[in-house]
């Protein structure tokens, strides 16, 4: 409970709320799910740094096909979310905190704009970058990639 002395002054509250200890215990996932997540979403620096350095840096061919490590990337975050939220037993709905929206609404709307604004732009860059027409390229302006 805050005092009325402290109320007056907000930085006063403000630092109120940053005391406490910082420990590993506390910066660790509670839920193993959760760890999982973070788990999946550590890998996506060390696979775009392995496709970069080979395609750009080498001008060798990822093993893997552009189009999937493309899609790892961009839209990968989004399906293991799906994916763990649908098997973790929740029971909240997967919209959740936008449960009460309508689909056909504004989260529908919001939903198609992130998927035009976001991830396709993000999936479509990496495959550029990442495509024979890129490989042993360090021109970072794109512009000869993209024809």
């Amino acid at each position: 409970d805050v005092d009325q002395s402290v109320k007056s002054k907000p930085e006063t509250v403000q630092l109120q709320y940053l005391r406490g200890s910082l420990t590993l215990q506390g910066a660790l996932p509670v839920k193993t799910d959760h760890a999982r997540f973070w788990l999946f979403t550590a890998t996506l620096p060390f696979v775009l740094k392995h496709a970069v350095q080979r395609t750009l840096l080498e001008g060798e061919q990822v093993p893997w096909p552009p189009v999937a490590v493309a899609a790892y990337l961009a839209i990968g975050p989004v399906v293991m979310a799906v994916m763990l939220g649908m098997t973790s037993g929740d029971k909240r709905s997967p919209r959740w905190p936008f449960h009460k929206e309508r689909l056909a609404g504004s989260f529908g709307w919001h939903v198609v704009m992130c998927s035009f604004m976001v991830l396709l732009p993000t999936y479509q860059t990496f495959e550029v970058l990442l495509s024979d027409r890129c490989a042993g390229s360090l021109a970072w302006t794109m512009s000869h990639c993209w024809a």
